[in-house]
């Protein structure tokens, strides 16, 4: 082999290294953006399922809320009604 193409060769060669390492170079970038989105993304849903964590908590509370002040009512309802039988029974008596 000649002088020149050897040299020709190590040139070409040279190129494609250095186009490799600068690919190389470029894909490492992108993986550490993709990674930083990737993190953002987690932290994201941490925080979204930590504000899921307090909204059912604060449904649940307010259920039991809701379903004491019924209690509450049913018993007060249930009271005026017997309160209004005797009231009734006592005008009919007299």
């Amino acid at each position: 082999m000649e002088l020149k193409s050897i040299e020709n060769l190590v040139d070409r060669l040279a190129e494609r290294i250095e186009t490799l390492i600068e690919e190389r170079d470029d894909l490492r970038r992108e993986v550490d953006r993709l990674n930083a989105c990737v993190a953002e993304r987690d932290e994201e849903c941490v925080r979204v399922r930590q504000e899921m964590a307090r909204t059912i908590e604060e449904a649940a509370d307010e259920s039991a809320h809701v379903e004491r002040s019924g209690t509450e009512i049913e018993a007060k309802l249930q009271t005026l009604n017997d309160r209004l039988i005797e009231l009734v029974m006592e005008q009919q008596r007299g």
